[in-house]
């Protein structure tokens, strides 16, 4: 099980992407042990982290949700596979 250890601050800042972001979310089947706003909190952290690490210039925040979206779905498979 994974647990959210996300600070209120950072929760209300990663929501507001999450919002803003959620009609590019692809339909993925659940992944045992993960909730889906689990999963969303952790893609709009790493979207945000994409982001961020280029100075939020260039790109756009729906190819950040995107890319983030595989990367986490990526991360929790396998870390289901290591259970």
């Amino acid at each position: 099980m994974v647990i959210d250890r996300t600070q209120p601050e950072e929760k209300a800042m990663l929501m507001s992407f999450t919002k803003s972001n959620h009609q590019t979310s692809k339909l993925t089947p659940p992944i045992p042990g993960v909730d889906h706003p689990t999963r969303e909190t952790m893609i709009a952290r790493a979207a945000y982290l994409a982001a961020e690490r280029r100075g939020f210039e260039g790109g756009s925040a729906q190819e950040d949700w995107l890319a983030a979206e595989t990367q986490v779905d990526e991360q929790l498979k396998r870390s289901q596979l290591r259970i």
